[in-house]
């Protein structure tokens, strides 16, 4: 096999994919490739590190070893993007990647697996467009975690044989699953029975526990978060591991359970600490438990040390009670009394998986209560707040750290904690006033942010150069991300003026509308700037699919009615210039904006009541009551 003596890596300005794995000649946007220590964060800087990794991954799975057709494309991005982590931790070993795998990868994709409209990773693929669409989150962080499981399975060193076999065996040829698998089962015949119906059925399971004297009851059922009532029976092959004391969450080998139900017998089941299933989250499924189960995880959580669990399962059960919530599985109540130990939650995984949740939640909530969520958010993450403070990175502070203050600072300034925002703002004034000193990379997110949001045409102008004359990527996204916290109409019109010229590449608009419409103080503005420039929209994005994708985006997160009305009324009077692709579209986030709508009506009074409680009623004697946590859960058992 010739050896490739030289790797060479390019730079291009304008680049529609992220980066491209050409065989000894890596491309990538300026943004995941050029570095500089004063205009980078320490999360460009990783997203950097991670995008390398994945493209020299590449030169194995997927070039030397290719995938026979597209519908088998998670052959060659599953493994790039689970080796984009664990080949970049072989070099960064104090990055804590297997903390950030679990909540960006394994969490993030649970999200469209939830939904009817998600498709197996391998799926058929026919056309041009089809085979654009293979490359989701399935193909790559489906594609990703799978193969994570089935390390966690095989054990480290098997696995790197098997792959090392499964290399030999096809370099410079296709490969199909069954390849891969034949590889596996050399070194454990049940490999490609447990991994398959992985890749072949779509979704994931909910696996509920319910305990009794001798042990604990396992069922399964596929979790379609919009259809919890759902007669489907579909099955997994089930990874199964559990913890009933701190020592226990390191084993996370598992043992693989087949059928819809089956038991784990335990002496003394009844007496145990807590029974949490899935260690380290390395099984692709939720867990739901029964009331005196939650009521033992709840008081856990609320205790010192929040009872050794392990912390990537404190992040596991803040992303499954959220969306057990949300699924209707859970009560609102219960889940939200249960994660008001994140008050004490000092670890970056649960944290990200908090933001994640309440970024949901926060859109859902009715308009009537935002003032109460946002004391309950300003509550939540006080403690947070005190210990990451308002400051530059210390030299000696673990990387993870890092990013967790981002979250921390940028949510409380969001929802107007005095002392972040007066902070931003002073530390903004200093850099407009002697621009030649920079404010740290690390802050420049929510300093730009906050001094946007409350300053003037004349803060924005100033940013708005600085966007002009500096010619780093990474700079030219932290200063869009700014720009889009604008919050009068004026300026948010300039910025969406601004997206739509040639000064913001084609590569970046996408990204600078994001900004904008996460603010959510814009959405009346930005349906209006769309109803009366689509044309110029469409133009300089490409279609009027974009047109429809700016429109939907805006539904996603409208909480009024009369604003519906207002787009609909448009769309109906414009449906021959929007053309039948894009109207449809649009259509659809209608229907979209009524389910949302309903949900939010659905839950409102409990959300509600949780919340009145807690901010108006002197909840601090309810936090830690398990009783009332598991009254409000059998609430469940009765469903």
């Amino acid at each position: 096999m010739p050896a490739m003596t030289r790797m060479y890596m390019a730079a291009v300005p304008d680049f529609s994919a992220g980066a491209m794995e050409n065989w000894g000649l890596l491309t990538y946007r300026e943004a995941n490739i050029l570095y500089r220590s004063d205009d980078s964060t320490s999360m460009q800087q990783q997203r950097i590190a991670t995008v390398i990794s994945h493209e020299i991954a590449h030169q194995w799975f997927g070039d030397l070893v290719t995938c026979e057709w597209w519908d088998v494309a998670w052959l060659n991005e599953g493994f790039a993007r689970y080796y984009e982590y664990y080949a970049t931790a072989l070099v960064e070993t104090n990055w804590d990647f297997e903390d950030q795998f679990v909540v960006a990868q394994l969490q993030s994709v649970m999200q469209m697996d939830s939904l009817r409209s998600t498709h197996p990773m391998t799926h058929p693929v026919y056309t041009q467009a089809e085979s654009s669409a293979i490359f989701d989150s399935i193909t790559y962080n489906k594609g990703a975690v799978v193969l994570r499981m089935m390390e966690h399975y095989l054990t480290t060193e098997t696995f790197k044989t098997a792959l090392r076999a499964y290399i030999k065996d096809r370099a410079f040829k296709t490969t199909r699953p069954e390849d891969l698998f034949s590889a596996l089962n050399r070194y454990d015949p049940n490999a490609r029975s447990y991994m398959e119906p992985w890749t072949v059925q779509p979704g994931y399971p909910l696996v509920t526990v319910t305990s009794h004297d001798t042990g604990f009851t396992i069922t399964q059922k596929r979790f379609l978060v919009n259809e919890p009532d759902h007669n489907e029976q579909t099955a997994w092959p089930l990874p199964i591991t559990f913890a009933t004391k701190a020592s226990e969450f390191s084993i996370t080998r598992p043992a693989f359970y087949t059928g819809m139900t089956f038991e784990i017998p335990m002496q003394g089941a009844s007496d145990v600490e807590y029974f949490i299933l899935n260690n380290q989250q390395v099984g692709y499924y939720r867990v739901n438990y029964d009331a005196i189960l939650w009521g033992k995880i709840s008081k856990a959580l609320h205790s010192e040390g929040f009872g050794g669990i392990h912390v990537l399962n404190r992040a596991q059960i803040v992303d499954d009670l959220f969306n057990l919530a949300r699924g209707d599985v859970v009560p609102y109540g219960t889940a939200l009394e249960i994660l008001e130990y994140l008050k004490e939650e000092t670890e970056y995984a649960p944290w990200l998986a908090a933001v994640n949740g309440l970024t949901t939640l926060s859109r859902r909530i009715h308009a009537d209560d935002e003032k109460l969520f946002a004391a309950h958010i300003l509550d939540i993450f006080s403690k947070a707040y005190d210990i990451v403070k308002f400051q530059a990175p210390t030299a000696t502070e673990r990387r993870i750290f890092t990013y967790m203050r981002q979250y921390v600072l940028q949510w409380a300034c969001n929802y107007g904690h005095e002392e972040c925002s007066k902070a931003a703002v002073a530390e903004f004034h200093r850099y407009h006033q002697n621009p030649s000193v920079k404010v740290h990379p690390d802050l420049r997110q929510v300093v730009y942010c906050e001094g946007i949001r409350k300053g003037s045409m004349e803060e924005f102008e100033f940013l708005w150069n600085q966007y002009l004359t500096t010619n780093m990527a990474t700079e030219q996204l932290l200063i869009l991300q700014g720009l889009g916290c604008a919050s009068s109409s004026e300026l948010i019109t300039i910025m969406l003026d601004a997206i739509t010229s040639p000064h913001v590449r084609s590569q970046d608009k996408s990204n600078a509308f994001t900004y904008v419409i996460n603010n959510l103080y814009t959405l009346p503005h930005i349906s209006r700037y769309l109803q009366q420039n689509h044309a110029n929209w469409a133009a300089s994005h490409g279609s009027y699919a974009n047109v429809a994708s700016a429109f939907n985006n805006v539904l996603a997160r409208l909480k009024s009615d009369s604003e519906r009305d207002v787009i609909s009324a448009f769309i109906e009077s414009n449906k021959n210039i929007l053309g039948q692709a894009a109207y449809d579209s649009i259509k659809t986030g209608l229907e979209d904006y009524e389910t949302n709508k309903q949900f939010t009506l659905r839950n409102r009074d409990e959300i509600h009541e949780f919340l009145d409680n807690k901010i108006n009623g002197g909840a601090a004697t309810i936090l830690a009551n398990v009783s009332m946590i598991v009254g409000l859960l059998m609430l469940v058992l009765a469903r």
